[in-house]
């Protein structure tokens, strides 16, 4: 899809240093591909059939070819600046997650070579574990954090030694407790570390709607009629429909007459709605004044839109309810263990203040520690909660994945086929 509507930030009063373009592309490659969550499951479903070891050599297939849509990010030399001069680390995760604005200095303080490959559709995740004998040609990657317990059951997740990552214990106080921690610890043993969450709530366009929606029905309002999307984020919709019936369970197990029930919710806001949308276009849509509103939506949207000119889109938490993510820092089982030293640092770095700042800012995400609030611009910031996250998380959880199979409940190749119906009809 083109874009109609030029990324200038600087010319709309917006912080200079915002990676936009990066955000862009996560959208455009969400919206060539699968969602999020759709990506994820298929993902655990090939490593649940193949098995830890298996999973390793048959889903990569060994080999060195690299992904499309990577490039190396900063290639360092000069003087060593401490311990872990002249190691590598080896980053396979969605584009922009590598931070280049701040990674490339660090990388080069401390003569580190860093190398970073993205996922330039969804299903290249299947490669980010490859290598011969069970081991991995990348260090360094992410999950999202709801597949955290059965990547570790899996065995693609070793334990980290958290001592080694010492700004994670600085996360938000919540982040270390149940329901979330589960996802990343259990007690004292770490196999990941929460890097940066985004939430899936609607978007409004203050501009021209005087009053703010609070409930996810508003949309089905006559006044509404063809002035907003819904997203085309199976996951996050379902979520938003599952939500409106209280039928929302964060385990995500749903019968088939659940899940019917959902979608008959879900239908008469398709049928109020423009059109179903993918994240590629709704920030044009936005930016040239087509609609006032989305549902279940990213917020990296209103950034986005803000970049081309519209800087007046707004998130809003429904009061039913809606999902967020988070995504995790893991490390694959390397074929270079003498550079995990590099690696533990790398995470440590992305976990400071001002890493997590740009993260933020980059991603339209959130930072995980309350000391970089400070250090976010006001469109940023304003993305989400910082007085009540806890609050947040508890409208907006984080659920896990459609389960591979089940006797009892839709699985996720059957709620994929119910998605793409309901679309259709």
């Amino acid at each position: 899809m083109a874009i109609r509507f030029p990324v200038d930030p600087e010319g709309h009063g917006l912080d200079r240093d915002y990676d936009y373009a990066a955000v862009e592309r996560l959208a455009l490659e969400r919206a060539r591909g699968l969602s999020r969550g759709q990506f994820l499951r298929r993902t655990a479903g090939v490593l649940a059939a193949a098995g830890p070891l298996a999973a390793l050599l048959a889903a990569c297939g060994g080999g060195g070819n690299e992904p499309a849509g990577g490039g190396e990010a900063a290639t360092t030399s000069g003087a060593a600046s401490g311990s872990i001069a002249g190691m590598k680390v080896n980053f396979f995760s969605w584009q922009g997650y590598d931070l280049p604005e701040v990674t490339k200095p660090w990388a080069k303080e401390h003569d580190v070579k860093f190398t970073a490959r993205y996922f330039a559709t969804n299903d290249d995740i299947l490669t980010a574990i490859r290598s011969g004998g069970g081991k991995s040609q990348y260090n360094a990657s992410t999950y999202y954090a709801g597949s955290g317990p059965h990547y570790r059951e899996l065995g693609v997740a070793p334990v980290i030694d958290v001592s080694q990552v010492p700004n994670a214990e600085k996360l938000y106080p919540f982040f270390a407790e149940d329901p979330l921690a589960p996802y990343w610890r259990e007690g004292d043993e770490w196999w990941g570390v929460p890097f940066t969450f985004g939430g899936n709530a609607g978007l409004y366009d203050e501009s021209v709607v005087t009053t703010v929606p609070t409930s996810w029905n508003d949309f089905l309002k006559p006044e509404w009629k063809d002035k907003y999307v819904v997203v085309d984020d199976s996951f996050a919709t379902f979520a938003m429909g599952a939500h409106l019936n209280g039928s929302y369970n964060i385990e995500t197990h749903y019968t088939k007459e659940q899940a019917d029930e959902v979608f008959k919710v879900l239908t008469p806001f398709k049928e109020n709605a423009r059109t179903i949308a993918t994240y590629g276009q709704v920030p044009d849509l936005f930016a040239g004044g087509e609609i006032q509103g989305a549902t279940s939506s990213w917020a990296a949207v209103a950034n986005q839109a803000a970049a081309k000119g519209k800087t007046t889109i707004k998130p809003f938490l429904p009061d039913e309810g809606a999902n967020s993510f988070i995504d995790v820092w893991f490390l694959p089982p390397s074929n270079h263990p003498e550079d995990l030293p590099a690696v533990l640092a790398f995470v440590n770095f992305t976990m400071s203040p001002e890493a997590q700042a740009n993260a933020a800012k980059t991603l339209s995400g959130g930072v995980m520690r309350q000391d970089a609030e400070g250090l976010l611009d006001e469109q940023t910031k304003s993305l989400y909660p910082y007085d009540d996250l806890a609050g947040y998380f508890e409208k907006a959880p984080v659920g896990a994945q459609f389960p591979e199979k089940s006797d009892e409940f839709v699985t996720a190749a059957q709620f994929d086929t119910l998605w793409n119906s309901w679309k259709g009809a």
